[in-house]
């Protein structure tokens, strides 16, 4: 795993405006961010997989990002360089209320409760049930009646 990725991560709430290289118009919520990356809430317009986006964060040049995931309204995204230091710092002054970090902390702990039960799932999965084989005869004496004995011949 990539500890760079979480050196310098840090929990934010931004509505930060950006648009598609379409010109599409997106409003979203940055929630965690790092130099490289961010983690974002689309606010009323479903972003996907792949999507270019120019985001333009209050009191900063705008800058040009990809979406790396998504799930629902929630999606991981990308910057196409990383933050110039004094950007960065600028950006993770916004940081969310008390309480929301308060209830964020408890949907993370119930969410990693939930992800070690799936993961504990898959390393001990239902018994495979064992189906009994049953002999079959060779295709050649498939429809043909048994011989009769042989007689020996003495």
């Amino acid at each position: 795993m990539d500890d760079d990725r979480y050196r310098r991560r840090s929990e934010i709430r931004l509505r930060c405006p950006c648009r598609t290289l379409d010109g599409i118009p997106i409003e979203i919520e940055l929630l965690d961010l790092s130099e490289r990356a961010c983690l974002a809430r689309s606010v009323g317009f479903p972003l996907h997989f792949g999507q270019a986006l120019r985001l333009f964060p209050e009191g900063c040049d705008e800058f040009t990002a990809t979406v790396r995931r998504s799930k629902d309204e929630i999606c991981g995204i990308e910057f196409d360089k990383e933050l110039p230091l004094p950007v960065f710092e600028r950006m993770r002054c916004y940081v969310p209320p008390p309480e929301e970090s308060a209830d964020a902390a408890s949907r993370a702990q119930e969410t990693a409760i939930a992800a070690k039960e799936a993961a504990l799932k898959m390393l001990d999965p239902e018994p495979v049930k064992v189906v009994e084989s049953q002999p079959y005869g060779s295709l050649l004496s498939t429809g043909r009646k048994p011989s009769a004995k042989k007689m020996a011949i003495s």
